[in-house]
């Protein structure tokens, strides 16, 4: 276990580095807490309702929370843009509430004004209360508990009470549904970075004293393999320990089989490391190339806003990642899904990790090695 043990203290020697991309989800979303929390100064919304339901009321209500929301007139909201008495407007349809009961997709009709940029914290209000108000739709059994988790997510507490057999719990949306998404695109960015120790040592020639020492080529690779995933695993249950103890974020309903989960996308993360350190020619061009692909990744999976905020055609895109289906999947077993909910999502990652390993394999990370 030489190489097992020898890989810790490389990683240690890292020192700043290696701690921030092992705390990369917790300190992202501290910053995202600071930044909503007090400091913000609300816009301007101007809102037509032509839905008049209890959903859209909600709706209204939540964005009152930060933001100074008036009723209009479809017509006047252009002409309150104009003037700068509002920044945003939105049109609620007839027929909203119905749409999301029977999970259909029915647009709200935004208004942006002179400075659109200003209207993203409304739209990230938005978003979430869509996305809070879907999972409601899914998980209620009546009209009495649909209605209930409206005016919970109405009072700015994006919560609801999810009711399987002897099963009933309260959980915050916005704080793990964030957490997942930092978690996600922090693994990423771990795995890439441990895995990087691989090209250092074929930078060293460490392959080449290999071939003449007692430890073969195939115990170097599965002892840095395992050492990568024991460091992977470990980031899951340091953000846990957190996100719970400390930020007292609700980890669902099952913490183990979230976690089981995130073990498997942990495997997913190592492939996919190994996949960009078998294409990169030296560490440097590993780390420009884990930015150039991470990023959009998390941003088309839904890890740094809800899915459902994208277009169309984004959300077509996102079904091709594995950020998409790691998130979709951690974020049901949050709100209760069973095995086999999240068994479509258990195989498609599984593929992706076939996938990346057979990319390292064939390229020059570990074909290559025994040259």
């Amino acid at each position: 276990m030489s190489i097992f043990i020898s890989n810790f203290k490389r990683l240690k020697r890292k020192g700043k580095s290696f701690i921030y991309m092992l705390l990369f989800p917790i300190i992202w979303l501290t910053v995202i807490s600071l930044i909503f929390s007090g400091s913000f100064q609300g816009i301007n919304i101007a809102v037509v309702d032509y839905d008049n339901t209890q959903l859209s009321k909600a709706l209204i209500a939540s964005l009152e929370e930060e933001n100074n929301v008036m009723l209009v007139n479809e017509r006047e909201i252009q002409s309150h843009l104009v003037r700068r008495e509002a920044d945003y407007g939105i049109v609620i349809p007839k027929g909203y509430k119905n749409s999301i009961l029977a999970e259909e997709d029915m647009s709200l009709t935004a208004y942006k004004g002179i400075e659109p940029y200003v209207a993203m914290t409304a739209e990230m209000t938005i978003q979430n209360f869509i996305s809070g108000a879907k999972n409601i739709a899914k998980s209620a059994e009546d009209w009495q508990q649909f209605n209930k988790g409206m005016e919970e997510l109405g009072s700015g507490n994006y919560s609801y009470t999810i009711t399987r057999p002897e099963q009933s719990e309260e959980i915050p949306l916005w704080g793990i549904f964030s957490a997942i998404g930092f978690l996600v695109m922090g693994m990423l960015f771990l795995a890439t970075s441990t895995t990087s120790l691989i090209m250092e040592d074929r930078k060293i020639l460490t392959f080449n004293r290999i071939a003449i020492s007692p430890l073969s080529i195939k115990s170097y690779m599965l002892q840095n393999l395992l050492s990568f995933w024991v460091i992977s695993l470990f980031q899951v249950l340091l953000t846990f320990v957190i996100l719970s103890q400390i930020f007292n974020i609700n980890l669902g309903q099952s913490p183990f089989m979230l976690y089981a989960f995130f073990a498997l996308f942990s495997v997913v993360s190592l492939a996919f490391g190994i996949a960009i350190t078998s294409v990169s020619k030296n560490v440097a061009q590993t780390d420009v190339l884990a930015n150039f692909l991470i990023v959009p990744m998390a941003m088309l999976g839904g890890a740094l806003w809800p899915y459902e905020m994208m277009p169309q055609v984004l959300q077509q895109i996102g079904l091709f990642l594995p950020t998409y289906w790691a998130i979709d999947g951690a974020n049901q077993i949050v709100i209760g899904a069973t095995f086999m909910e999240i068994l479509p999502n258990i195989i498609v990652l599984t593929l992706f990790a076939i996938v990346f390993f057979l990319i390292g394999a064939k390229k020059k990370g570990l074909s290559n090695i025994e040259e």
